[in-house]
């Protein structure tokens, strides 16, 4: 786990998660909650958890931020078959919740 503060942001990244175990209990879940509770704690306007277990992520009212990457390699010839890889990369696209009640 790494449970991080910045200025305004809280950063919460868990590294080997035990499926099995999680499938049966809460664990995961119960984890992010816990960097929520310590960002309310610290103060903190936003919480960074990453681009994985998107689904998890949404039922907590997580919205999907825009990300870039910038990469170079020091052979200029691999430069343009990286960037072609980049731009062909598949990436899962995070569903859209809001677990919120509207206010009205």
């Amino acid at each position: 786990m790494l449970n991080q503060q910045t200025v305004e942001t809280a950063i919460g990244f868990y590294l080997g998660m035990d499926c099995e175990v999680n499938a049966r209990l809460p664990v995961y879940h119960a984890l992010l909650f816990a960097v929520i509770e310590q960002a309310i704690t610290w103060s903190c306007k936003r919480v960074s958890f990453g681009r994985t277990a998107l689904e998890a992520k949404s039922r907590l009212g997580c919205q999907p931020e825009e990300m870039h990457v910038w990469v170079r390699h020091r052979v200029p010839v691999i430069n343009s078959l990286v960037q072609q890889l980049l731009k062909n990369a598949i990436h899962e696209d995070p569903p859209q919740r809001n677990p919120f009640k509207d206010a009205t």
